[in-house]
């Protein structure tokens, strides 16, 4: 017995210290670019201890080694490509070939939230290779009719289509910009381009990611503050110019979501930016757009409780109540989004209980279904996904609060209202939707 725990002890010990070389190898291989020119022999030494503990592996044991080898290089693949913010079809058979051993690991493992994770993954990948490669899926050509891209984008299915819309009007700024710095009316006026109403939110929104992408390209930590605000006058002018009223809100809030996701850096010289010119709308729009980044960012694009969004503290990024508030609301309008075919992702996050500011998620969760109501009015999943499965294995209260009452209200009674009145670019920030539709 003595002899078997020492053994035991051993065998932890001799893994703890592996585990610490790798952690460390690991951390060497991808702390700097110049690191690539020694990363090759890292590779090449770590796979010669990998080939010599092997080689004295066999039968079950050996098979079980190979599937998790499989699964592990393929899980290494998306999320280094999700890191990269790269994300392209040449990752989807790693997603496909991993698949199997998850779902394996789902039926043994007793955190069974493992699953979930995974799909929540799933989710944003598709959703990323949508955005950027969406001229590829809608076989978009520059003398192509915007009108008939966003066709074909509906032709992708209704909860695509939201997504393919935003990647087309990031896609329809960018060829604008390509041949002029001022672009002028590229949604002053949907009817006349032959759009379809419930398009122009998500257009708008995406027209403002490139006109965000372009201006803030040009700016660094160092760059003075006079800089700073003529990017933000500059991206404001370029929003008003080019959607139709009322929609202007819509691009805006992707000033914060292109600076969080892509250019973190600059989130507080470009909030320091926008309080100069005293634009308190705007600021709203930033940090919910920011919050939005937050999901997307790469500290928080795996969905594992050693890697997920710290929801005690993820508000405090912002030095302001505006921001926090927005920042909340952006992120579960982010989460409700994303997974809404899968409706356990938000069940497990309610479950987790860690949700401070109660009102600014709900806000979150509302206005982003007047959105979708309005983007995808006849998608079946958007009523089952507000009933969902919360009720029996969710806080029944959270989730009445949090997420059905939330969504029936946004459904029945705020939408309606806020189209009628042309108002749906307003709910891209955290303000009441109550006072919104009685305004």
């Amino acid at each position: 017995m003595c002899d078997m725990r020492e053994l035991t002890k051993a065998v932890v010990s001799s893994s703890w210290a592996l585990s610490l070389f790798g952690a460390r190898q690991m951390a060497d291989a991808f702390s700097s670019d110049s690191s690539r020119d020694s990363s090759g022999g890292v590779a090449r030494s770590m796979d010669a201890v990998a080939t010599e503990v092997t080689s004295r592996l066999s039968g079950r044991v050996r098979h079980l080694y190979d599937l998790g080898d499989n699964a592990q290089r393929g899980m290494v693949d998306i999320t280094s490509a999700a890191l990269r913010f790269n994300v392209t079809d040449a990752i989807r058979p790693s997603i496909d070939v991993a698949q199997p051993f998850v779902e394996g690991l789902g039926l043994v493992t007793p955190r069974r939230d493992w699953l979930i994770d995974w799909q929540e993954l799933r989710n944003k990948i598709d959703i990323f290779d949508l955005v950027q490669n969406v001229e590829n899926r809608v076989d978009a050509r520059p003398d192509t009719p915007i009108a008939e891209l966003v066709d074909r984008a509906y032709g992708l299915g209704d909860f695509h289509a939201l997504w393919a819309v935003e990647g087309l009007g990031h896609y329809f700024a960018q060829q604008s910009l390509n041949q002029t710095d001022s672009p002028q009316s590229l949604l002053a006026d949907p009817v006349s381009l032959g759009l379809p109403g419930k398009s122009v939110t998500m257009l708008s929104a995406g027209i403002g990611l490139a006109f965000a992408e372009r201006l803030l390209d040009g700016l660094s930590p160092q760059s003075p503050p006079e800089e700073f605000a003529r990017v933000v006058q500059r991206f404001v002018e370029l929003c008003r110019a080019n959607t139709t009223s009322g929609y202007t809100g819509a691009a805006l809030e992707s000033l914060g979501l292109v600076t969080r996701t892509f250019q973190t850096k600059l989130l507080l010289a470009v909030d320091r930016a926008i309080l100069s010119t005293g634009n308190k709308e705007l600021l709203g729009y930033f940090w919910h757009g920011a919050g939005r980044g937050i999901y997307f960012s790469r500290e928080n694009f795996l969905p594992l409780p050693c890697c997920g969004i710290r929801w005690d503290s993820v508000a405090n990024e912002a030095p302001h109540e505006t921001g926090r508030r927005n920042i909340i609301a952006g992120v579960a309008w982010a989460v409700t989004l994303v997974n809404m075919r899968t409706p356990q992702v938000m069940n497990k996050l309610l479950r987790r209980r860690s949700i401070v500011d109660r009102e600014g998620f709900a806000n979150g969760v509302g206005s982003s279904i007047v959105m979708r109501s309005d983007t995808t009015p006849d998608a079946h999943f958007l009523r089952s996904y507000c009933q969902g499965i919360g009720s029996q294995t969710s806080p029944p209260a959270l989730w009445s609060s949090l997420v059905q009452q939330p969504c029936a209200d946004a459904i029945e009674r705020y939408h309606p209202v806020l189209k009628q009145r042309n108002r749906l670019g307003e709910v891209f920030r955290f303000q009441s939707l109550s006072g919104l539709s009685r305004v």
